[in-house]
């Protein structure tokens, strides 16, 4: 039985100000139910145990636009952050490149252009990652311990 039941979308497509909004952008908390499922024999409807909520924070690294032909916003790919190139005096990134600044600014299909040509030399080079926390759980009196599904 599948247990998972929610998720939130958290931080920002634009990322934030700082080197972790730029590098992380939009994120997932998604939350599991931990518990287990019975047949009640008098009535014959089933009840969900809940023992335990369990929730746990996922990003996906796949450098893939979501281009859709209704969504203006969709057309441009997807802005991945802007540095200065200089590591003797490195400065923070930031998500768009300003009039007259020496940043170098990167998107997801600079990324899926060097995917393309390293993979012709380094096979399963620049490949998709998905990140998982751990899961942080909880148990207390707020949270419905039996549920009858009909």
């Amino acid at each position: 039985m599948e247990n998972y039941f929610q998720a939130f979308s958290i931080g920002s497509a634009t990322g934030d100000l700082d080197d972790l909004g730029v590098a992380i952008g939009m994120y997932r908390q998604a939350c599991y139910f931990r518990g287990f499922l019975e047949k009640n024999t008098t009535n014959g409807k089933w009840i969900l145990s809940v023992e335990e909520v369990q929730c746990r924070f996922f990003d996906e690294f796949s450098f893939n636009d979501n281009f859709k032909w209704d969504k203006p916003l969709s057309w441009r790919s997807q802005d991945l952050g802007c540095w200065v190139n200089d590591i003797e005096n490195p400065e923070n990134p930031t998500i768009v490149k300003l009039p007259g600044s020496s940043r170098i600014c990167l998107q997801n299909s600079d990324f899926q252009k060097l995917k393309e040509a390293l993979s012709k030399k380094i096979p399963n080079s620049c490949i998709d990652y998905f990140i998982y926390s751990n899961f942080k759980s909880f148990s207390d009196e707020f949270i419905q311990k039996n549920i009858t599904i009909l």
